[in-house]
């Protein structure tokens, strides 16, 4: 699931988050117990992930870099316990001199 399209500049380094509270209500007695961050495309070293981080249901990394023109898809994955179950959401960064 794609949450949209932002724009990025390339010389800014910035957290993006994802709220998951909304989705893991709807599963009972679940909770959020990990996260990930992947760049899925374009395969472009230019864009950088740094530290990441969970505080309750809110999944956010630091993000740094990128190709001016380009659009990169950053990929967040959790993992609830105690069931495990794993979901991916999607965020569309766009980097332009701004």
């Amino acid at each position: 699931m794609s949450l949209g399209k932002t724009v990025k500049d390339p010389n800014a380094v910035v957290p993006y988050s994802i709220d998951w509270t909304d989705w893991i209500s709807d599963l009972a007695g679940q909770s959020v117990s990990a996260a990930s961050w992947a760049i899925d495309s374009p395969p472009d070293a230019a864009l950088t992930l740094g530290a990441s981080s969970l505080s309750g249901s809110v999944a956010s990394v630091v993000v740094s870099g990128g190709t001016v023109g380009r659009s990169y898809s950053l990929r967040c994955r959790i993992t609830t316990s105690p069931s495990s179950y794993i979901d991916d959401r999607t965020i569309v960064i766009r980097v332009e001199n701004r």
